[in-house]
């Protein structure tokens, strides 16, 4: 997968911004405009799922995750 922590490009938007700003989380990088968006979120916004599914893929894609695991849901989905 490489070293995550040397890619400066947002998870959610994809822009690619400076390494000082934004947060990283699990080694993914996440831009001060999406962090933003995220800490504004209310479970009736608009985005809600989408930044909500992004936050789980994260835990995912630090390799943490099997079939098995019912906290994963990328897992859970390949199971229905």
């Amino acid at each position: 997968m490489g070293d995550v922590m040397n890619s400066h490009v947002c998870l959610f938007c994809g822009e690619s911004r400076d390494p000082e700003s934004g947060v990283y989380i699990r080694g993914y990088y996440i831009c001060p405009g999406c962090e933003i968006k995220i800490c504004c979120l209310t479970v009736d916004s608009a985005n809600y799922e989408y930044y909500r599914n992004g936050l789980k893929r994260i835990w995912c894609l630090a390799d943490t995750c099997s079939p098995w695991d019912e906290a994963c849901f990328w897992a859970s989905l390949a199971r229905r």
